[in-house]
């Protein structure tokens, strides 16, 4: 059987924008390292649906947002409603 190639693009690669690692910790307590993007100019695309945990408590919500660097529709999770941001 063939190896497969795999390819691992960054996230500055992906987006085409300088990115910042931060330190974040799970709910589990555990601390991890990720890259973030500072700051993304897109455009919201409607309403964002909730997210919902194992209980069907609001967890989240997942906001679709469109790119125009990128041409892309995309989408960003949070853990709030975000009522008049601008992305």
């Amino acid at each position: 059987m063939a190896n497969k190639s795999q390819w691992v693009r960054t996230l500055s690669e992906v987006l085409g924008r300088n990115t910042e690692v931060k330190k974040f910790t799970s709910k589990k307590g555990t601390e991890y390292e990720t890259a973030c993007v500072p700051q993304l100019d897109a455009i919201v695309v409607g309403t964002p649906p909730e997210k919902k945990d194992e209980t069907g408590a609001v967890a989240g919500y997942s906001y679709p947002i469109y790119d125009r660097t990128l041409a892309a529709t995309f989408s960003i999770s949070a853990p709030n409603f975000l009522d008049g941001v601008i992305f």
